[in-house]
């Protein structure tokens, strides 16, 4: 299963996608963390059982993957 959006990230102010995938079952043992592809800031968290993924966005707004 595959969940995701668009963000903004509070350091350098750029948009990018980020993904959950795996099992994302909320109650997970481990805090998954996104972290900004252009500046590595740290983003949002999920406590899931699975892995985020995160993509620059290309001028379209759709992720480069």
């Amino acid at each position: 299963m595959k969940k995701g959006s668009v963000v903004t990230c509070n350091k350098c102010g750029k948009n990018y996608y980020y993904e959950s995938t795996g099992n994302p079952w909320p109650g997970g043992k481990d805090r998954e963390t996104a972290y900004c592809p252009y500046c590595k800031a740290e983003g949002p968290s999920e406590m899931i059982s699975g892995v985020i993924y995160t993509y620059k966005l290309d001028d379209n707004g759709n992720p480069i993957r």
